[in-house]
């Protein structure tokens, strides 16, 4: 029997959510988790977004999609990712996949295609070089044991603050402050703006940002304060099912760097972590950012084997279009 390819339809998400599980069974998900996820790859209305499933005698065996994220919106450049079970695997489905979305990138004018692959993913990695993938960057996934963390030594640090005028609140503590949205907008915005440029990262207008916002948790989104202005914040993805956090952007108004503030932010994460049963805290840092990696080994943060981005071309694909002197 021959496999059959169409489109993904919202009744999938159980059989998905199955194979990334079989797939990736160091990430496992939640169809609640993938839908969001979803959900948030649809929010902007200039990203594209499409998802193909592969059938064998009427069970789903593979999918793959084409994206655009909110964070790293660039026109004409898509993430592409491709599952297929491992019962299934190398047997073409994955090339079919691939196949199927680029021909669609090139229908949409796009000029890159890029994923992310964990370098001891050895099979995977081979499947995407041979592809015509050329690695971009790396990035760190950093981990920490949440009931192992020692906070003893940096218990003068909110101290030092205090005397200096600064605090740590969460989002449910500003709730006061009428103008917090627009603030930590403002203040999210400038942050961005010093992220290492292979971050890829993309501004978001007001609305985006304040349906993100509205979507995270106001107890986990923590912001530094000095005389009520917000120079600096740090949140939380809290993943219930998985039990687990991950850190977001993390960040200091500039002329406020080097006192130890990032770091406060940080220890608040992990307090809220602790109080509400997390055993571990991940967080990603680009190779680039030296910076944060330093910041985060501080805390005990492990490293974990690194991600790699890859990166292809999509309009080296597009038939060439025919001169005059062709015709």
């Amino acid at each position: 029997m021959e496999n059959y390819t169409r489109a993904f339809v919202p009744g999938d998400y159980p059989a998905l959510v199955e194979i990334i599980n079989a797939a990736w069974p160091a990430y496992p998900t939640t169809v609640e988790q993938l839908s969001i996820q979803d959900t948030a790859a649809l929010r902007h209305p200039e990203a594209g977004f499409h998802r193909y499933v592969v059938e064998h005698a009427g069970k789903i065996i593979g999918f793959g999609h084409y994206e655009q994220p909110l964070r790293f919106y660039e026109p004409g450049r898509f993430r592409v990712q491709i599952f297929v079970h491992p019962r299934y695997q190398k047997q073409g489905v994955g090339s079919h996949l691939h196949k199927q979305l680029m021909d669609d990138l090139c229908g949409l004018q796009a000029y890159y295609a890029w994923t992310r692959i964990r370098d001891d993913m050895v099979d995977s990695v081979r499947f995407v070089k041979r592809h015509g993938f050329l690695e971009e960057l790396r990035i760190w996934e950093c981990r920490l044991d949440v009931a192992l963390f020692d906070s003893a030594p940096f218990t003068e640090l909110t101290t030092d603050l205090k005397m200096q005028g600064i605090e740590i609140k969460s989002l449910r503590e500003l709730e006061s402050d009428v103008t917090r949205n627009q603030k930590v907008y403002e203040l999210f915005r400038e942050l961005g703006r010093d992220l290492p440029p292979t971050e890829h990262w993309t501004e978001p207008d007001y609305k985006d940002f304040q349906e993100d916002l509205a979507g995270r948790s106001p107890e986990a989104y923590f912001i530094a304060l000095h005389e009520q202005h917000y120079i600096g914040l740090s949140y939380l993805t809290e993943h219930r099912a998985e039990q687990y956090c991950a850190t977001g952007l993390t960040g200091v108004r500039r002329s406020y760097r080097r006192r130890g503030i990032a770091l406060a932010l940080k220890l608040r994460g992990i307090i809220h972590a602790k109080q509400h049963g997390y055993p571990t805290i991940r967080t990603s840092v680009d190779s680039a950012n030296t910076a944060s990696l330093a910041l985060n080994e501080q805390l005990g943060f492990v490293k974990q084997p690194a991600w790699i981005v890859f990166l292809t071309s999509v309009k080296d694909r597009r038939p060439q279009e025919k001169s005059a002197h062709d015709v």
